[in-house]
């Protein structure tokens, strides 16, 4: 895969509830965690990260990307972010309560928490809760997509990834949070 820059401000989260195409990404990694009835499957793509939550019938994708979503019918569509920054909160058939929110730091300001969240998704890696990937340098530090999911708990999953954008000097952190209305 070549590798091109992307900017932060081109990010866009789009939300699609039933089925999605996935041929039109580039799936870099995935894996897959089951917790409370729910299948979890976090995946870098090359334009940034896919996140599938099946629960019962209900089929959620959020695609937080610099790319847009062929052929769908998203229920949720915000951006391009330009400043990267969203607060989503959003309900499927009153079962499932979803929240969505994003922020950017500079390097300076977020590289420790960005460095944090990488120790963090590689120890859990094994448990198909985290997923890390640098892409191709193209000069002295490596673009990276970073994907851990906190230990499940009290029926809620929460989802914390980091797109790091080194030609900016600029790293965007999100944050989901997914439950199933009365818990378990």
């Amino acid at each position: 895969m070549e590798y091109i820059d992307q900017s932060a401000s081109n990010l866009q989260l789009t939300i699609v509830k039933g089925d999605l195409d996935l041929k039109q990404f580039n799936v870099i990694s995935e894996c897959t965690k089951s917790a409370f009835g729910m299948e979890i499957i976090l995946r870098i793509i090359g334009g940034s990260h896919l996140i599938t939550y099946k629960i019962n019938q209900i089929e959620i994708h959020e695609i937080f990307a610099c790319q847009n979503v062929k052929d769908e019918v998203p229920c949720v569509l915000c951006g391009p972010l330009k400043e990267v920054i969203a607060d989503i909160k959003l309900s499927f058939n009153g079962k499932i309560s979803y929240h969505f929110i994003s922020s950017i730091e500079s390097k300076k300001s977020g590289i420790k928490k960005l460095e944090k969240i990488e120790v963090l998704a590689k120890e859990v890696e094994s448990e198909n809760r985290g997923l890390t990937y640098s892409f191709p340098k193209k000069n002295e530090v490596s673009p990276k997509t970073i994907i851990y999911m906190k230990s499940p708990k009290d029926g809620n999953i929460e989802i914390e990834t980091v797109h790091f954008y080194p030609n900016e000097n600029q790293i965007v952190f999100s944050k989901t949070s997914i439950k199933k209305d009365g818990g378990k």
